[in-house]
């Protein structure tokens, strides 16, 4: 019997965690956390008699990977992931607990866990099958999500399993789709995110968002890009190197960096390497408080973490910025109810250093979500066709709402569990 506990990601998005267990072995499926609102969530443990000998990493974003090194205080499993997944992961783990000595905060897990960790990790390249039991392997494929970002399907004696993790069809400018030529499974598990609605394309999103940047430059001010660090940050040098914006600077500061050395140390992960590479080169990296202020001086365009506005160097360089109208902030990732980034967008406000600020920079939001939209979705679930499918990492609405669809449009065995259900497959 193949049965799968969901310990986190049911009928919300963040700290995924699902314990698969068939034939007496118990597989964690991801272990992340949520930090929601100034607080910290953290997935349900495995069952008490469980035994964790092994662990798929499907990516490393904290939602996903962030209470690893917990596991190794009492399981110490072995984690398979891919080479970039590792290296990321060792930066969130580590800027995860700067952050927490910073604010004075407690986590259940220290330096010396996640130490413990790298012993037990397990690189899998893409299509690499990987026996972990006499009658269980797996492969990983491509999801398109994030550099090493990792669609899993399990094979489980007679019956197989597709994980999707987070996952992206449509190309962007670093990563192509993600790849869902796999033979079809006997069960799905989805990520529900974006169950609802689709995203604009995101070639016609690249071209609004460049000639918005362009006008805010062309009328002599900057452009303040708060940005995720894995990922974004890179995308967006990308495609302003390309735009080719002449005689202003772009300046890389914060997280986004080293997760740029990453991208560099892995060219076959991603579309082109040489097209990064000599965006990174055009690109003014900043080391320095002086470099900070520089970067203010004059016109230019930074790129910057928290991409929520929760802390980072942004919050400088909004407190620099705040009253120049002839400025921008662009977002471009999802913004939290509750944080800082959320208040920018719907307020024009933010809290800096416990004060609310006025900031008077005109604001917008571009969508360059690296999360699968809905038709897209659909079109996985036609060509893998399964006999059931699990709905996992969407809000209570869009998930039950999307479950509901697809049972109604395909007539496949839908279900959308909720936090601690345990769910049987055969």
């Amino acid at each position: 019997m193949i049965k799968i506990k969901c310990l986190g990601a049911s009928h919300e998005v963040g700290r995924s965690g699902f314990q698969l267990n068939y034939n007496n072995t118990d597989i964690l499926l991801d272990y992340g956390l949520k930090i929601d609102n100034d607080t910290t969530q953290y997935p349900l443990r495995p069952d008490e008699n469980a035994i964790i000998k092994h662990m798929i990493l499907s990516h490393s974003h904290l939602d996903h990977c962030g209470m690893i090194p917990w596991l190794f205080q009492r399981y110490r499993p072995t984690v398979y992931l891919t080479a970039p997944s590792l290296d990321i992961a060792d930066i969130l783990w580590e800027d995860t607990l700067k952050i927490a000595r910073y604010e004075g905060t407690a986590l259940p897990f220290s330096k010396e866990n996640i130490q413990d960790v790298f012993g037990a990790m397990n690189i899998v390249n893409y299509k690499q099958k990987i026996q972990i039991a006499e009658d269980i392997s797996f492969e990983m494929y491509d999801a398109g999500h994030i550099i090493g970002s990792a669609i899993t399907k399990l094979n489980l004696g007679k019956k197989s399993l597709i994980y999707t993790g987070d996952y992206k069809l449509e190309e962007s400018s670093l990563h192509q789709g993600a790849d869902i030529d796999i033979d079809s499974p006997n069960y799905l598990m989805i990520e529900s995110t974006y169950g609802d609605r689709d995203h604009p394309k995101r070639k016609d999103v690249e071209k609004e968002f460049i000639e918005n940047v362009k006008y805010t430059i062309d009328n002599g001010g900057s452009v303040l890009l708060p940005a995720f660090a894995v990922g974004r940050s890179q995308e967006l040098i990308e495609i302003l190197d390309k735009a080719n914006i002449k005689d202003v600077p772009i300046y890389l500061d914060g997280m986004g960096q080293k997760v740029a050395q990453i991208y560099m140390k892995y060219p076959g992960f991603f579309k082109d390497s040489y097209k990064l590479k000599t965006a990174m080169q055009n690109a003014h990296f900043v080391t320095s408080k002086i470099d900070r202020k520089k970067a203010t001086q004059k016109q230019s365009i930074i790129i910057t973490t928290a991409g929520m506005l929760e802390g980072g160097p942004i919050m400088y360089y909004l407190q620099r910025k705040k009253n120049d109208v002839k400025s921008s902030v662009f977002l471009t990732g999802f913004q939290m109810p509750g944080t800082n980034g959320d208040s920018l967008l719907h307020s024009k406000k933010v809290d800096i250093e416990g004060t609310m600020v006025d900031i008077k920079m005109p604001v917008k939001k571009f969508d360059f979500s690296a999360h699968i939209g809905k038709q897209d979705l659909m079109r996985s679930i036609n060509q893998w066709n399964p006999e059931k499918i699990v709905c996992v990492h969407g809000d209570t609405k869009v998930v039950d709402s999307f479950a509901k669809n697809i049972k109604k449009d395909t007539g496949i065995d839908t279900v959308a569990p909720k936090l601690g259900d345990t769910i049987k497959l055969d």
